[in-house]
């Protein structure tokens, strides 16, 4: 375990052996400590890169976000397979190309400006790789486009609210086992659902803040897409009716657990229409028990190293 605070140099931390600097081998958890660190490039991340030459077993680097710092981690530890990548620049993003090892990618916008372009000719590149892909991005994105390399996905989570147009009706993820989607008010989920196809392995499905999600929207998903083998459902607030449950618990016949969250004046309401439409369907999945949280998600439930 290494914990790096800025005021102490990188070299205390490296044994020297005959004026020669020794690689941490053993090295397995690398903190740093900076109240100020993510806010601009710090002053001592030269001493960061140069820690990250001398433990070259890590799987997982951690960096920050100058496209300079970036372009050396991936220089000294190119099989990296899990990353989570905090995009302080957007420049840096052009690098996770050349990480060809990598089947796990979480990417975080932490800056405004349009990064779409560069995001989508990495996954050009690496995309087929991947197994692994969650999202936070605040431009605006052609979702079809982004996910057309990306086929080999078994968990997909998009925290994204603003879409342009899609270039391809449809994106197939035969592969997919766990979808989470962060909808908004502008009920972006009722152009994004629909774009999925051949998803007939999901296992998981998350959706939060997806009002859009109503009868309509599951009618389309389901032309395209099974819930077969579905086990587990989170979906908070949407806009399903008696109809639209009755069908979702119809073409769902694995599911185990299901917790369905709304606004407290509707908790009331709503829980009986969905008791109602177990009911109907003898559908025997357990409603509500807290036996599903959102911190259950697949992506949170993940750990790994953070790489800035």
């Amino acid at each position: 375990m290494l914990h790096f605070e800025p005021k102490q140099p990188w070299y205390d931390f490296l044994g020297d052996e005959h004026g020669c600097l020794q690689p941490l081998h053993s090295l397995e958890l690398f903190t740093l400590c900076s109240p100020s660190c993510f806010e601009s490039p710090p002053i001592f991340a030269d001493y960061i890169v140069t820690l990250l030459r001398y433990y070259p077993d890590r799987e997982e680097p951690l960096n920050f976000g100058c496209p300079e710092w970036i372009r050396d981690s991936v220089a000294y530890h190119p099989f990296v397979e899990e990353l989570h990548f905090y995009v302080y620049s957007i420049e840096s993003i052009a690098y996770l190309s050349s990480l060809r090892n990598l089947v796990f990618l979480d990417l975080r916008a932490g800056v405004e400006g349009d990064l779409s372009v560069l995001f989508c000719n990495v996954l050009k590149d690496i995309g087929l790789q991947l197994k692994y892909l969650s999202f936070f991005i605040r431009c605006p994105i052609d979702l079809s486009v982004l996910l057309q390399n990306c086929h080999n996905l078994e968990a997909l989570k998009i925290c994204a609210s603003r879409f342009t147009e899609f270039a391809k009706p449809v994106v197939r993820l035969p592969n997919l086992k766990h979808l989470t989607y962060h909808g908004s008010q502008n009920r972006a989920e009722r152009q994004v659902l629909p774009l999925f196809s051949n998803c007939n392995s999901l296992r998981e499905m998350f959706l939060v803040n997806t009002v859009g999600f109503d009868d309509i929207i599951l009618d389309k998903f389901l032309r395209s897409n099974s819930l077969s083998n579905l086990k587990v459902a989170y979906i908070k607030r949407c806009g399903l009716t008696r109809r639209g449950f009755r069908k979702f618990f119809l073409n769902t016949p694995e599911l185990e657990k299901i917790e369905i969250g709304c606004f407290y004046k509707e908790k009331h309401k709503l829980e009986r229409l969905v008791k109602t439409a177990l009911r109907e369907t003898n559908h025997k999945a357990l409603f509500n028990k807290n036996l599903v949280r959102f911190g259950d998600e697949f992506f949170l439930k993940k750990r790994s190293c953070k790489f800035y």
